[in-house]
């Protein structure tokens, strides 16, 4: 039952016998709209002979008891609805709106079209006490919709409206009528993806919503706004007139012009995704207290030098993905206010001297993806953004950075100069950014770090260095930035570890990796208490011996891939006994005995596209949960000690080896994940993934296999709770024979939950060994079952118990009239 549309006056009849129940809905005599059920018994004679019969009162007393169970239900279920009356129209939902035990619901109704050619769309049947928002959306884009006069006018209570989705070409005078608490209109047309039909709101239509706060106009494809609109809407707070076709913006009406009647109060205008080109002189002159000016993806790339005139109380600017080359030395000129300028992918490669001068309320400025260059940054380009917290330049020219560019950005606390041309960084650049915590020069063209060039970072928590050119780094460079907590040095061309670390003892993370450090004996990091990970891959690293990780104590995660070691001395890893991940993939290491055993937190180890040969569970962590040893020579997955019902694995991907064997006990019991292809697979033992209650996905593909025998993927009962494991098995050289049949009733074993669930059964391709014209076929094609009656003469030969009937044989190879007899058995 729909408990929130309850029919009105509906009767519900149970017949027994001759006697009719009849459950009928009544009012209630209280004040609320609760109602109940009353009973009547019509019956066919009187009603001394109904209460003679017991039989019938019987039935009577089961039948009222399970009518008061379902009464009591249901009563509970429309609490909320009954206690205010309340029916949606067809095609409406609602929900409650506002804060719990209110009586205010929100409606959302879904229709074709709004008086559409196939529609007469009335409102009047929306319920008005109560109905606080309506969301009306159309469903078919294809026939226009129309707005008629006075559509919401009994809505007396209506404080939010959507309409959305409907090819709307007008917003007649009166479509708004009576909607005198409204706050917060919505109407999106997407007309834009209809070529050239707009909506025109007329003037005068938005004149009844005094207390209009909020009014969304985008995706109208509107070209124009008449300048009259907004004169009666005292409220209106935020104006969206986003992804339309403004291309002008005197065509907004927002210049302070005589053609401008009335003060527009707006705070926050969107107008992103436009066609505006040019921002023409007092052009929103108008809005005296607009806040937010969002002008983002227009065609913008000319600003004359008074466009943001009256624009006194403005604080964010965003001119982001436009097509502006430059911007006149006045144009922010009147907006001290600015909070946040965003000039974001333009083609800006000038700065001119006292653009952004006065702006002292600065605190977030991005000047990223633009054509820079250092000559226009010196020491008066930004000097008055002392209160600045973010500056982005990122994506820019820039080469060098002189001594004073950001000598008055004290409160500066990110600083982002990736992916410029840097080469050189004067002494002292950086002095003045005594509160900066995270400054990133990924993506440059450094090549030494001086003792002076991080002078004055005390509180700096993350330095970016990535894909430099560095050679070299000041032994007192880092002396200053003691608070330092993530250094990256990553690809960069270092020879060594830089004796600059000994002073960074609050440091957590450091990534040295892919540079061309040989030797990391005696390495400054020793000594780093606090050292949480280090990676040290992609170097050339060669042999390690005991003591190159001593006096690092709460290291947890230790990265050494892609090296040159071969070997590794027994007990190097005991003196970081905490680890929890540990990589060792991509190296020359051939012997791995008895180098992890102690270390008992260990979690996650990788030991992949080795020259590892021999291989047992004994070598690894009993704790360890995932391990890669992928791409080595491995032959067998020992497991002398059986430890599978003790080891903690769960993922486990060994493939790319010589493996040709598995069985029960090549698998821990815990093991989820297991990949095994591209190996040398053969044979797979019965019942080897039993007992692998876990198990969740199985990669057998591009192996050896011939044949699958039906018990080797025999599993423990899945529980219905849970999906069956996934398994593929395709790519191997199969032979099409009865062995492989059971395949083709997968669906059936599914339903007994003890059979892995096989994801490329499609993809699976046997050899034909009978003399065939096609060698090699796709297994659901050719090995379907295929039925067969076969009289007694021909079976009894080679089948020694057959029913006197016909017997039916099924065939494993369409086509070939005979009978292997060690796969008849019984005929039924």
């Amino acid at each position: 039952m729909d408990t929130q549309r309850i029919g009105l006056g509906k009767w519900i009849y149970e017949k027994w016998s001759s006697t009719a129940y009849v459950v009928m809905k009544t009012p209630a005599a209280s004040a609320t709209s609760n109602w109940f059920c009353a009973w009547t018994c019509v019956s066919t004679g009187t009603v001394d002979d109904y209460y003679r019969d017991q039989q019938n009162i019987s039935v009577m007393i089961v039948m009222f008891r399970v009518w008061f169970v379902l009464i009591v239900a249901l009563t509970a279920r429309v609490s909320s609805t009954a206690s205010r009356g309340y029916v949606a129209p067809e095609d409406c939902e609602w929900t409650a709106a506002g804060s719990p035990g209110s009586s205010s619901v929100a409606l959302t109704c879904t229709v074709r079209t709004i008086n559409g050619v196939f529609d007469s769309t009335n409102f009047s049947l929306i319920q008005p006490q109560n109905t606080v928002s309506l969301k009306v959306k159309c469903e078919n884009v294809l026939f226009e919709s129309a707005l008629a006069n006075n559509s919401f006018h009994h809505l007396k209570e209506l404080r939010e409206l959507y309409v959305e989705y409907c090819k709307l070409k007008e917003v007649p005078l009166k479509a708004f009528w009576g909607l005198n608490e409204l706050a917060n209109l919505t109407v999106k047309t997407y007309n834009s993806e209809w070529g050239e039909i707009f909506l025109k709101v007329i003037p005068g239509s938005l004149s009844p919503l005094q207390k209009l706060a909020r009014l969304d106009l985008s995706r109208n494809n509107m070209p124009t706004l008449t300048p009259s609109l907004l004169c009666s809407l005292p409220n209106l707070q935020y104006l969206n007139l986003s992804y339309n076709d403004f291309s002008e913006v005197v065509n907004l009406g927002f210049a302070a012009t005589n053609r401008t009647p009335c003060p527009v109060h707006v705070q926050h205008l969107d107008l992103r995704m436009n066609r505006v080109k040019v921002l023409i002189d007092h052009g929103f002159s108008a809005l005296r207290h607009l806040r937010t000016l969002c002008l983002r993806s227009n065609r913008i790339s000319r600003a004359e030098d008074t466009a943001l005139f009256g624009l006194g109380k403005l604080q964010i600017l965003d001119l982001s993905n436009n097509l502006l080359i430059a911007l006149p030395p006045g144009f922010l000129k009147g907006t001290e206010q600015l909070t946040k300028l965003n000039l974001r992918n333009n083609t800006m490669s000038v700065l001119p001297p006292g653009l952004f001068a006065g702006l002292q309320q600065m605190t977030i400025l991005d000047l990223s993806h633009n054509s820079l260059s250092s000559q226009w940054l010196n020491g008066d380009t930004f000097a008055d953004m002392t209160r600045l917290i973010e500056m982005d330049l990122s994506h820019n020219k820039l080469t060098h950075l002189e001594s004073t560019t950001f000598r008055s950005q004290y409160s500066l606390d990110t600083l982002n100069l990736e992916h410029n041309e840097l080469v050189s960084i004067a002494d002292n650049a950086f002095s003045s950014l005594y509160n900066l915590r995270t400054l990133i020069l990924n993506y440059n063209n450094l090549t030494y770090i001086d003792a002076l060039t991080f002078t004055g970072l005390q509180m700096l928590w993350e330095l970016k260095l990535d894909f430099n050119s560095i050679q070299a780094i000041h032994s007192e460079a880092l002396k200053n930035c003691t608070n330092l907590h993530e250094l990256y040095l990553n690809v960069n061309k270092l020879t060594e570890v830089p004796k600059t670390f000994k002073f960074l003892q609050q440091l957590r993370s450091v990534d040295i990796s892919n540079n061309r450090i040989s030797v990391i004996s005696n390495a400054s990091y020793q000594g780093l208490r606090l050292l949480y990970s280090l990676s040290l891959a992609g170097n050339s690293i060669g042999n390690l011996s005991k003591g190159v990780f001593e006096d690092l104590p709460s290291i947890r995660v230790l990265n050494l891939a892609n090296n040159n070691v071969q070997s590794i001395e027994q007990g190097t890893f005991d003196e970081v006994p905490e680890l929890h991940a540990l990589r060792l993939d991509s190296n020359l290491i051939s012997d791995i005995n008895s180098l992890f055993v102690n270390l008992h937190d260990l979690l996650m180890l990788n030991i992949s596209a080795n020259r590892i040969s021999w291989f047992d569970y004994a070598l690894i962590p009993i704790g360890l949960q995932w391990l890669d040893v992928h791409d080595n020579q491995i032959e067998t997955l020992g497991n002398y000690y059986e430890l599978e019902s003790v080891l903690k694995l769960r993922t486990l991907d060994a493939s790319y080896n010589k493996i040709v064997d598995i069985e029960a006990t090549s698998l821990p019991n815990s093991i989820e994940i297991l990949f095994l292809n591209n190996n040398l697979i053969k044979n797979i033992r019965p019942f080897t993934f039993l007992g692998k209650q876990n198990l969740t996905r199985v990669e057998l593909k591009s192996n050896y296999l011939e044949t699958l025998e039906m018990n080797a993927f025999r599993l423990s009962e899945v529980p219905s709770r849970r999906p069956l494991p996934e398994f593929t098995v395709s790519n191997n050289p199969y032979i099409c024979d009865c062995n492989m049949e059971w395949l083709q009733r997968m669906a059936t074993l599914d339903e007994s939950r003890q059979y892995p669930r096989m994801t490329d059964i499609e993809e699976i391709i046997c050899s034909l060994t009978l003399n065939v014209k096609n060698q090699s076929c796709h297994l659901h094609e050719h090995m379907a079952p295929n039925f067969y009656a076969v009289t007694k003469a021909i079976v009894l030969p080679y089948a020694i118990a057959a029913s006197s009937m016909p017997a039916i044989v099924k065939w494993c190879v369409p086509k070939i009239v005979h009978v292997i007899t060690t796969r008849v058995g019984i005929l039924t």
